[in-house]
């Protein structure tokens, strides 16, 4: 087995070499983690470098929307000597490599271990995955963290007395660091909260040593999350400093979205989405009678298989919620999904697995042929999602060029002007400026927030297409008036 990881971490390099030098690797979302990261390396605390219109002052603001994690890893490549930006795509890409073995731990606490390693190495390559490891994203190293915290709770249900605590114990450190790193966290702690009510349901542990359990993993979690909640309490006054405005998306829309984007993941065709549901209907229906079959003599791989499933249900189920409740700027995407996803994968590669296993018991078959197959559908799946973020990277890369072309002629505007940009995180990186959001913004908008206050210059790259909407920008911007 370890072999056929080595195999994987080595197939898992050569994608990001073959990718890396057609991406652009940062957007806003980067240089908020990396500007975080700066000022927790010089002492200054949880802040950024403010990057909005509105508010127009100060210079920095304290976190709020973003938890601190990613920015914290970071930080610690720097104090090695790592420079900021290679550290922050030095950390998805690393444990983009160790996706597979995370995922390998975490598959075969229910399934044999080939199937275990084949499942792992689904999971790891779909491509929404390999394009979060290429940008310098939180959503890998999240990813790894919440495997490396289900694989501790699957071990307590095996472990010898004295080891379930230290299991849990790291299990809860391990959710606590995921939560720091991502917001979905919540979803993990869900499930895991579940899973040791499912563990006295099924009776899997005495009740004395549950509560054990219990307490080791809330020791752990909290270890790890209390400082930032007593942080964000003495700052903003709250636990949770967040606070978003109303939705003015329906419920019906954001499942409309929801079932568009993990048809995408799944079947790279966002109009499959009814046959999805058809087929997760049918996986959930076949799971529970399975397990209803198989609790008595496989109560501890029921158990696994049961918390992943309620793992992927609450963390969908907080999505849509959170959408339909709070305006968020973009709909329900891969990129929300992707934490969850891989159940999905998982699930139907073991479908596959079963359905062959009982093929077998009424006449030989071509196992071999028909695993190539699935294999080779797999890979044609891939083939679109990398095709069309290949075109995005590429018209991307043209405005890098761009940007890199006259962002220079910045250096002529004094150091007291504030410069707005549609390609912010473009000319950020190349002008090391303090550059804001244009967002929407008119020329009268932006002097009534900005100019009775600060001085301004604005930069825009005068390209609209409909593809990278990202850079798009009010048409009036080419004849504006008043």
């Amino acid at each position: 087995m370890i072999k056929t990881i080595l195999i994987l971490i080595v197939c898992s390099l050569a994608l990001i070499f073959a990718f890396s030098s057609h991406v652009f690797p940062f957007t806003t979302d980067s240089l908020v983690y990396i500007s975080t990261a700066q000022n927790i390396k010089e002492g200054n605390g949880l802040v950024f470098e403010n990057i909005f219109v509105q508010p127009p002052e100060p210079e920095v603001l304290p976190l709020k929307l973003y938890p601190p994690g990613y920015s914290f890893l970071i930080a610690f490549l720097q104090m090695l000597g790592i420079g900021v930006r290679t550290a922050a795509l030095a950390i998805p890409r690393f444990l983009f490599l160790l996706l597979p073995g995370g995922f390998f731990l975490v598959f075969n606490r229910m399934m044999p271990p080939k199937l275990s390693m084949v499942t792992a190495g689904l999971c790891a390559f779909m491509f929404p995955y390999l394009k979060c490891a290429l940008m310098a994203w939180s959503d890998i190293p999240f990813l790894f963290f919440s495997l490396i915290s289900f694989f501790f709770v699957f071990k307590v249900v095996r472990a010898r007395d004295k080891e379930q605590w230290i299991y849990a114990l790291l299990s809860g450190f391990f959710t606590g660091c995921s939560l720091l790193i991502r917001n979905v966290g919540y979803a993990l702690l869900l499930s895991i909260g579940a899973g040791f009510f499912l563990m006295l349901a099924l009776k899997i542990l005495p009740v004395k040593r549950l509560l054990k359990a219990v307490c080791a993993y809330l020791i752990g979690f909290s270890a790890v999350i209390t400082p930032y909640m007593v942080r964000n309490y003495m700052v903003f006054g709250r636990f949770n400093p967040y606070r978003m405005p109303p939705s003015g998306v329906t419920l019906m829309e954001n499942l409309t979205d929801y079932s568009h984007a993990l048809s995408r993941i799944i079947l790279a065709n966002p109009l499959s989405n009814g046959v999805l549901l058809v087929v997760l209907v049918g996986m959930l229906g076949w799971f529970l009678i399975a397990a209803k079959r198989r609790i008595k003599t496989d109560g501890q791989a029921i158990f696994c298989a049961a918390v992943l499933v309620i793992y992927f249900l609450s963390g969908s189920f907080l999505i849509i919620l959170a959408k339909t409740l709070y305006f968020m700027p973009e709909k329900i995407n891969e990129r929300y999904l992707i934490q969850y996803a891989w159940v999905i994968v998982a699930g139907l590669s073991y479908g596959v697995y079963s359905l062959l296993s009982r093929l077998k018991t009424y006449g030989p078959i071509d196992t071999k042929g028909i695993v190539v197959l699935v294999l080779l559908a797999f890979l044609l799946v891939q083939i679109f999602p990398a095709a069309d973020f290949y075109f995005q990277q590429k018209e991307a890369l043209n405005i890098v060029k761009t940007v890199e072309t006259y962002a220079p002629m910045l250096s002529q505007i004094p150091e007291d002007h504030v410069i707005v940009s549609n390609v912010m995180d473009k000319t950020r990186i190349f002008s090391d400026r303090n550059i804001r959001l244009l967002n929407g913004y008119m020329p009268y908008g932006l002097i009534q927030l900005l100019g009775t206050k600060r001085k301004f210059a604005v930069f825009i790259i005068k390209r609209r297409n409909q593809k990278n909407r990202s850079y798009l920008y009010p048409l009036s911007w080419l004849n504006p008036q008043g």
